[in-house]
């Protein structure tokens, strides 16, 4: 198409005059002249035209709604388009309300999770940020960047838009925001999906960073953090670096007065793995020992998961 390489003018002459073939043969309220006032509303609002192109986008939903009631979904674009139109000329209140109605009208016909509601969630949250409400944006953004890691290649250009709003957002938070350490961990676990320890380690430090300015060096809300940088550290091979996240987790643990003895088990059990691993039988043997306590509180002296700690302690013990 002419319109889409950049020259308007040609572009616009050629939907104009595929309009005129059309009025002839067409019935006045045919699909194919929805598309087509779609078409030359596009090319208009490309130009900065946004009166005439808000008039084609409305005739082109008048028909749609005329001849195709059944098929919501076919006003989505056009509600999409005429958001853009307001949001273009600084009136956000009614481009959120176009953009919503599209987003309303593909959760319900198309479900949370299609790929097309990424576009209407990265729309809305266009709109929360340029009114200031970060935390809302933040929510959108992310939900977008869920969607579309699901069904989007690593390099798609929409799914680098979604980074490209998200790192814009950050510019304007504050290094403490809560809203921003969630964002933050979200796209580790992003990453960690996609096997890109690299970068999904890189940012759970982000969030890491940010939790340890709120919290303080026991909070248990700090645990799943340390977790989620464990599981990344481990199959890199980083195993010093895995020990020393489990240690500042049972720190946290053992400082609780009613600690979760299955937690304090797995944990223990894993640090002393670790320690193995790295050949510090002495480190090993006294985590394995204390994973053997908290498995029998937990799970009673015969249980399996008892016995698997009874006979890993071997190991180190035998060193």
């Amino acid at each position: 198409m002419h319109s889409s390489m950049g020259n308007h003018l040609k572009g616009l002459a050629f939907h104009e005059k595929s309009f005129r073939i059309q009025e002839i043969s067409l019935p006045p309220n045919h699909p194919d002249i929805a598309m087509n006032y779609n078409n030359i509303g596009s090319v208009h609002n490309a130009m900065g035209n946004y009166t005439t192109a808000l008039s084609f986008f409305q005739k082109s939903l008048d028909i749609r709604k005329k001849s195709l009631s059944k098929d919501r979904i076919s006003f989505t674009n056009i509600y999409d388009n005429q958001g853009s139109i307001y949001n273009s000329m600084d009136d956000k209140s009614i481009a959120q309300s176009y953009y919503q109605k599209a987003f309303d009208i593909r959760q319900h016909s198309l479900g949370e999770n299609h790929p097309e509601m990424a576009n209407s969630y990265n729309n809305l949250g266009t709109i929360h940020s340029s009114i200031g409400d970060k935390s809302k944006a933040h929510v959108c953004y992310e939900k977008a960047l869920e969607i579309q890691q699901k069904s989007l290649s690593n390099n798609h250009p929409d799914l680098v838009n979604i980074y490209n709003n998200i790192a814009i957002l950050e510019q304007t938070l504050s290094l403490d925001d809560l809203s921003l350490e969630t964002t933050y961990n979200n796209i580790g676990v992003a990453y960690g999906s996609m096997d890109d320890k690299t970068n999904a380690l890189l940012f759970y430090q982000k969030a890491l960073a940010i939790q340890e300015k709120i919290f303080s060096p026991k909070d248990t809300s700090l645990v799943p953090i340390y977790s989620s940088i464990v599981s990344i550290y481990s199959p890199m091979e980083m195993k010093t670096e895995a020990a020393q996240f489990y240690e500042k987790s049972l720190h946290i643990q053992e400082s609780l007065l009613s600690p979760n003895y299955s937690s304090m088990y797995v944990i223990h059990f894993n640090t002393a793995r670790t320690y193995g691993d790295l050949q510090n039988y002495d480190a090993a043997f006294t985590r394995a020992e204390r994973s053997l306590f908290h498995a029998r509180l937990a799970f009673g002296s015969g249980h399996e998961k008892v016995q698997n700690v009874e006979r890993y302690i071997n190991i180190p013990r035998s060193k």
